[in-house]
């Protein structure tokens, strides 16, 4: 038995309208590829991986009135379309720390950040560790994360090392910052400078 085939063209020439873009005409759907995820279901693997492709960690610097006058928080975090929502929910299930927020339209965020749940990402990713340029990312994150354990940001020696790191890491200083750790620096050596 011989198979005929024939070459259409273009779907706009077609004499009989089905469309791929008429299917679901009137039906608007999203799909997530994980919509059949149970809690149970995220390989530690597939966490690192995904973490590798999506994952931020960030190095907060605020200006506060205070002896050292900056507060310095860590973040991590994953955004994604709403219709990822479960696969942020079952990574939340995973590691039992975080919060999924709204981050934007159609943008959720799932982010830790107080500092005894960020010790349980960092065991997870000591454990089955990252493999791109992230992991240089991870390893300054987490050297901030031993600092602030040992009160080193509580002191300016502290604080530009902290500043340091933050500028390696993901987009490095932001203006504000630059010009925040050329203060430190002077007023640490005793000297004054101008910034305008």
């Amino acid at each position: 038995m011989n198979l005929r085939c024939t070459l259409a063209g273009f779907e706009r020439n077609y004499q009989i309208r089905i469309l791929s873009k008429e299917l679901y005409k009137n039906e608007r759907r999203f799909y997530s590829t994980l919509d059949y995820l149970n809690n149970n279901n995220i390989n530690p693997w597939f966490l690192t991986g995904f973490i590798d492709g999506e994952g931020c960690f960030r190095i907060s610097l605020t200006k506060v009135n205070r002896t050292i006058g900056w507060k310095v928080q860590l973040f991590f975090q994953i955004s994604l379309h709403e219709k990822d929502r479960v696969l942020l929910e079952n990574i939340k299930d995973y590691l039992g720390v975080g919060k999924i927020h709204n981050s934007g339209k159609n943008l959720i965020q799932y982010r830790i950040q107080a500092f005894d749940e960020l010790i349980i990402l960092i065991k997870h990713m000591r454990k089955y560790p990252l493999i791109t340029q992230k992991k240089a990312d991870f390893e300054l994150w987490n050297k901030a994360h031993e600092l602030i354990l040992e009160n080193e940001h509580l002191n300016k020696k502290g604080i530009l090392k902290i500043v340091s790191l933050k500028a390696s890491l993901n987009l490095g200083l932001s203006n504000e910052s630059r010009r925040a750790s050329k203060f430190i620096w002077t007023t640490r050596n005793c000297k004054y400078q101008s910034f305008n």
